[in-house]
């Protein structure tokens, strides 16, 4: 296939480009090295390894941001997600490809794009407060907020809650945001305070359950106590209600099932029988008798708990290991910024090649498969 005059002038327009391009991204790659000298000199990375590393991360960045923009997210907008982000990396020494994909994952679940930097923070602070990364924490906390909408659960909530729940149980940020989602819908439609869930969570895990177990239980209890039944209701209204289920709204999930445990004496096989669930009996016993007075008190913790996610992170952003990360998330988001200088440049000399190379390999296979036609005829 022949190398045409529009060819020619697209390479001849992009080298143009290309060398002022790359006359001013010089300056700002001899800048960038030599703040990283030591690490720079470490690592061996000469002038032209620096400009291949700057467009492969760029493009690594790109490719996530493209991601983003095909949630429907307004061009105008993701201009400014794109400096955000690499505004968030360098204050809070996350990866920005890793934190754009935690971005995607907010916006997915429904938080506006207006609000996405904001709610990426907080994820992303939480997430170095509780020892996991962005994703994970936007995952549960975009959980339970959009699990407890009816409570007006802020993201800032959510996260306090959740590190409150880390602290006073046995459990991690990441076993949370895995398992919330089997208890959190029931949950919120009962009426039960995602606080009370934090709490129980707390208490049960710390005695030994696992983070998936416990919410299963805690999901089971409550099916349970909201499930109709001659013998469960009239239970409930000899303490003075209607049902288990307005039992559960007005005292909350611990105190119907303090009214079930006082009716049985504690007796598992009575509970049982009531309840038609040996899981429900081991959520209900997880947050009355001998675990009521550590419950109560986890219930104080979440009360108090405004603030947690911070004190923790302020905490760990003391560390030297953080401050390494963002001396290590500025290095790398200045590439980024001068590889997606360079991008523009070069992207229509690689569309232009690979167009050319399917075209030469097209031209290929048919001339093979001529001549091999024509051996097979001879």
């Amino acid at each position: 296939m022949a190398f045409g005059q529009t060819d020619l002038s697209i390479v001849i327009n992009a080298k143009d480009k290309a060398s002022g391009t790359f006359s001013k991204v010089g300056g700002s790659l001899g800048k960038l090295a030599r703040v990283g000298a030591v690490g720079v000199a470490a690592l061996g990375v000469a002038a032209a390894g620096a400009t291949v590393a700057a467009v492969k991360m760029a493009q690594g960045y790109e490719k996530a941001m493209a991601e983003v923009a095909s949630l429907g997210v307004p061009t105008d907008q993701m201009k400014t997600l794109e400096e955000g982000v690499l505004d968030l990396s360098r204050q809070l020494g996350v990866d920005a490809v890793e934190a754009t994909g935690a971005l995607y994952q907010a916006i997915s679940a429904g938080v506006p794009p207006e609000n996405a930097l904001a709610f990426l923070e907080t994820a992303s602070r939480a997430a170095i407060a509780g020892v996991t990364d962005a994703e994970t924490a936007v995952d549960g906390i975009s959980s339970v907020v959009n699990a407890f909408a009816s409570q007006n659960l802020s993201a800032t909530e959510a996260a306090d809650l959740l590190f409150a729940t880390v602290k006073g149980g046995k459990t991690t940020f990441e076993e949370l945001s895995s398992s919330i989602a089997n208890v959190a819908p029931l949950a919120a439609a009962t009426g039960v305070q995602f606080s009370e869930v934090s709490a129980a969570l707390a208490t049960m895990t710390a005695s030994g359950t696992k983070t998936t177990v416990a919410t299963t239980q805690i999901r089971s209890a409550i099916q349970s106590l909201t499930r109709p039944s001659e013998e469960l209701t009239e239970i409930f209204k000899a303490a003075g209600f209607a049902s288990g289920e307005l039992a559960v709204q007005q005292l909350g999930f611990a105190g119907a099932a303090d009214i079930v445990s006082n009716a049985t004496g504690g007796s598992v096989s009575e509970m049982t029988a009531l309840l038609g669930s040996i899981e429900g009996v081991q959520g209900v016993l997880g947050v009355t008798g001998d675990q009521a007075d550590t419950f109560a008190a986890n219930m104080d913790a979440m009360a108090n708990s405004a603030g947690a996610a911070d004190a923790a992170f302020e905490t760990m952003s003391g560390s030297f290991d953080f401050q390494m990360s963002r001396v290590g998330a500025a290095f790398n988001t200045g590439m980024i910024e001068v590889g997606l200088q360079i991008l523009p440049v070069i992207t229509p000399i690689v569309e232009m090649l690979a167009d050319r190379l399917s075209g030469a390999i097209e031209a290929t296979v048919g001339a093979v498969a001529g001549f091999t036609t024509g051996v097979q005829d001879v």
